[in-house]
C-alpha cells in the first residue's frame, strides 16, 4: 500500500460521508477490500447500491459503525470467507469428501 493519510476515530466520527478510500486508510486495508467486504456483507458498517445498468456502485459507510467495527468487531485481517472455506473443507474431510 502506498503512503496515505491516516485517520483517527475522531476524524471518522466527524465526517458526514466516509468513502471506501477513507475507510480503507482508516482500517489499513485496500480500497478493493472495503468494496468487496461491503458487497459480500463481511463488513457490517456499510451498504452499497448499483445504479441503472449495474455499472455504477454507490457505497454508504456509516462513520459510527465503522469506528465500532474497528474497535470492537472482527479485524479486517480475519477474512470470514477464508474461515467459511476452512470449515467446509474440514467437514468434507470428516465426510470423506462426499455430501449426500
Amino acid at each position: 500500500m502506498t503512503n496515505r493519510k491516516t485517520y483517527t476515530d475522531e476524524d471518522i466520527l466527524s465526517m458526514k460521508k466516509v468513502t471506501p478510500q477513507i475507510a480503507a486508510a482508516y482500517l489499513n486495508v485496500s480500497d478493493d477490500r472495503i468494496r468487496e467486504g461491503i458487497q459480500t456483507g463481511a463488513f457490517p458498517f456499510g451498504t452499497y447500491d448499483t445504479g441503472p445498468g449495474g455499472n455504477k456502485r454507490s457505497f454508504d459507510i456509516r462513520p459510527k459503525a465503522l469506528v465500532e467495527y474497528n474497535n470492537h468487531g472482527l479485524r479486517p485481517e480475519v477474512d470470514p470467507n477464508l474461515i467459511a472455506e476452512l470449515v467446509v473443507n474440514q467437514i468434507l474431510n470428516v465426510l470423506g469428501g462426499r455430501i449426500k
